[in-house]
């Protein structure tokens, strides 16, 4: 071996391919953090890697692995789904709004049983098979709102399983159609203005089926519980490939955002790490 071919090039130590020791970097590990940010917020931040000129000639990028916080409330403002829409007829509106927060089912019902009717009383409670919620009055007929959507402009009932509007002429008691849905985030997807792919998609919550354009990069599945720390190991196919396009990774943004299309709301000291494989092109000697 005469020292010029077959020697490891970039940062993918396995890598052992037969070109010249002058080549330049094929490869560079970076490693992103939202606590190491320029400027931004934690969940929408730009980074600034420096001034190597390789870092122009970016061909793809590919995730190897993510941290982030799991902090998403299952209800909240933001979702709109913080409140429970209720009608005593005639007319006694006996709706309520609770705090931004993470709630269980049970949590909820035993709020709604805090609602007093005009008359007699209410109880509220959860089948233990079918998982339906039922609304029961002794002497007050009264209404709930839902919808056959979701996530919908019915507030917390369709998430309660509520999904389609009790009579108009009011009932005594009112069963719900689906079971309870409060699992709050299920996907974090990483966003960059400069990095994305500007995909285009069908957005059928948004845009009713019409075409949105989107920075999108990555799509992490939710697999921990609230209050935890989700980690992903990056897959093949978690890359973005700009060919013979390059494009500069010298200063980019990235965006983090939940399945409901909002920025994750992560505090000032919730930490979240994207390591990614950057592949540059190169100039053969």
């Amino acid at each position: 071996m005469n020292g010029k071919y077959s020697q490891p090039i970039g940062n993918d130590f396995s890598a052992v391919r037969t070109a010249a020791w002058q080549d330049t970097n094929r490869f560079k590990y970076i490693r992103v953090s939202n606590q190491e940010r320029t400027s931004g917020t934690p969940s929408n931040f730009q980074v600034n890697l420096g001034n190597d000129t390789i870092l122009d000639r970016c061909e793809q990028i590919q995730l190897i692995s993510a941290v982030i916080p799991n902090v998403g409330y299952n209800i909240s403002a933001a979702v709109g789904n913080n409140r429970f829409h209720i009608l005593f007829l005639p007319n006694t509106d006996a709706s309520f709004t609770v705090p931004d927060g993470n709630y269980s089912t049970s949590d909820l019902i035993a709020r709604i049983n805090l609602v007093i009717p005009p008359t007699g009383s209410l109880t509220a409670s959860q089948n233990a098979n079918t998982g339906l919620i039922t609304i029961t009055t002794t002497t007050s007929p009264f209404v709930l709102l839902g919808s056959p959507t979701f996530p919908n402009t019915s507030g917390m009932n369709s998430y309660l399983g509520f999904t389609t509007p009790s009579p108009p002429g009011g009932s005594l008691t009112w069963a719900g159609q689906s079971r309870p849905a409060l699992f709050g985030d299920t996907v974090f997807f990483v966003h960059s203005p400069e990095l994305g792919a500007n995909i285009t998609y069908l957005d059928t919550l948004t845009t009713g089926g019409q075409t949105n354009d989107v920075n999108g990069m990555f799509t992490i599945p939710v697999s921990t519980p609230y209050n935890t720390i989700q980690t992903y190991q990056g897959e093949d196919e978690d890359r973005v490939v700009f060919g013979r396009r390059t494009r500069s990774i010298r200063n980019f943004t990235i965006v983090l955002r939940t399945n409901n299309g909002r920025e994750l709301a992560l505090g000032g000291n919730d930490q979240v790490i994207l390591v990614m494989k950057a592949i540059f092109a190169v100039d053969q000697h």
